[in-house]
């Protein structure tokens, strides 16, 4: 009913307009075997032209070959006899309207189709051009059409069309693939003298998801059905950046070679541009891959990539690279006496997190009591005498310094400037000390 409302629609509103002999039909029309095919048709003459007994209505297949009759209003028996029982006029010919439904198409319907209509015998008129119809054994795959460029944010239409309209039975087109939360599909059905078109259209807000998707449109005919596709390319700006090092475990010390990644889950199209930032301020490299040679204290800090393409960038999380290194340091340095007091103190980076644990080692025996970052000799005996290791333990793991020798001599005694040694007696101290046998 639809289809018949836009008929007589047409009619209305061009006849009026046309004033001289003529006929306005599509140049062609296609239709599928078993089903159906509409051609949209008006005629015009003169107004001065008298209709005293009505207007005959002809239909002609082939009218510039064998001239086969397909309908005619006023003597039925001259319709060709593949024809009959298939052929209607729809619309009434006082009202200038010459539509053709033709049913139960065949392939050998194919060919011209012409319109003639008679008023008398001296005002009448033939279409001798026609409208080439085409009819095939399958439905030709739908027609989509898609915006040249696809971006996410964006809303678009794609049209799905097909060029085939019937009456009879309903010819459906059908999106499918499509996120529902995000479309919505709408129909439209043309049918004019300029030519027939049914459309289907997907309205969509695009994502960054909707990369790589494909798009199909399933359109139903006489117990056929055929679809066409569409692959979306739809560019955005990337996603999930973050930054992945290199060593991913254990400590990094200075000295070591440090590798900061950029990684990228996703983009379309490539990253194009990379902004390495540390602590805010821009670095020199615009590589994915941020490379330390031998990292020092200074490198240490909150490290941030920035990873961009035509579309628009995302900032990766902020991570922070911890150069780490435990070292001793003995106070007073070199060798020391009996009953002096000795301080050693576990250092680290002065940009070390707080809550680190502190633990101390004598020859590798663990000292049970030594938990903080200093560790005194008090009235030091030849006993203390041995290698000394702090370990610290914090967030990213632990670390052990190298070790650091104490050595408690026992106080010489002096006589003028003179030391004793049991090796060689008396001596000059500074002598006495480096001999064998001190002390």
């Amino acid at each position: 009913m639809g289809y018949l409302l836009q008929l007589l629609h047409l009619a209305a509103s061009i006849s009026a307009v046309l004033a001289s002999w003529g006929v306005s039909r599509p140049v062609a029309v296609q239709g599928v075997k078993g089903s159906c095919l509409i051609i949209p048709c008006i005629f015009s003459f003169p107004d001065n032209v008298e209709v005293p007994h009505g207007i005959t209505s002809i239909w002609y297949y082939d009218y510039s070959g064998n001239r086969q009759v397909v309908f005619h209003s006023g003597d039925s028996q001259k319709v060709e006899a593949r024809f009959r029982g298939r052929a209607q006029l729809l619309g009434n010919a006082n009202h200038r309207v010459c539509n053709l439904l033709l049913k139960d198409l065949s392939p050998q319907d194919s060919g011209t189709y012409s319109f003639r209509f008679e008023i008398s015998d001296v005002n009448r008129w033939v279409d001798a051009t026609g409208t080439e119809v085409t009819v095939t054994e399958e439905p030709n795959v739908p027609t989509i059409a898609s915006p040249l460029e696809l971006r996410e944010g964006m809303e678009v239409d794609f049209n799905c069309s097909t060029p085939y309209a019937c009456l009879q039975e309903p010819i459906s087109l059908q999106w499918q693939g499509q996120d529902p939360a995000r479309s919505v599909t709408s129909n439209f059905q043309k049918l004019e003298t300029t030519g027939i078109s049914h459309q289907e259209t997907l309205h969509m807000a695009l994502s960054w998801q909707d990369h790589g998707r494909t798009l199909s449109c399933q359109l139903s005919v006489a117990g056929y059905k055929t679809k066409g596709e569409i692959f979306l390319q739809v560019q955005y700006a990337p996603k999930a950046v973050e930054i992945l090092p290199s060593p991913s475990e254990g400590n990094i010390r200075p000295g070591d070679l440090v590798t900061l990644t950029c990684q990228v889950n996703s983009s379309y199209p490539a990253v194009s541009s990379v902004q390495w930032l540390k602590d805010g301020t821009p670095l020199k490299s615009q590589s994915l891959v941020l490379r330390l040679p031998q990292a020092a204290w200074d490198d240490a800090g909150v490290y941030t990539c920035q990873a961009g393409n035509e579309v628009g960038s995302l900032v990766s999380p902020p991570f922070s690279l911890h150069i780490f290194m435990a070292e001793v340091q003995m106070s007073p340095e070199g060798p020391i006496q009996e009953n002096q007091t000795v301080t050693l103190t576990c250092n680290v980076p002065k940009e070390a997190p707080s809550g680190l644990r502190y633990s101390w080692y004598k020859n590798h025996v663990l000292l049970e009591d030594a938990h903080s970052p200093t560790l005194q000799l008090h009235s030091a005996t030849r006993a203390d005498t041995g290698f000394y290791v702090c370990e610290v333990q914090y967030v990213h793991g632990r670390e052990r310094s190298g070790p650091v020798s104490v050595v408690v001599i026992r106080k010489c005694p002096v006589c003028g400037g003179h030391c004793w040694s049991r090796a060689k007696g008396w001596g000059p101290c500074g002598q006495v000390r480096s001999w064998a046998g001190w002390p």
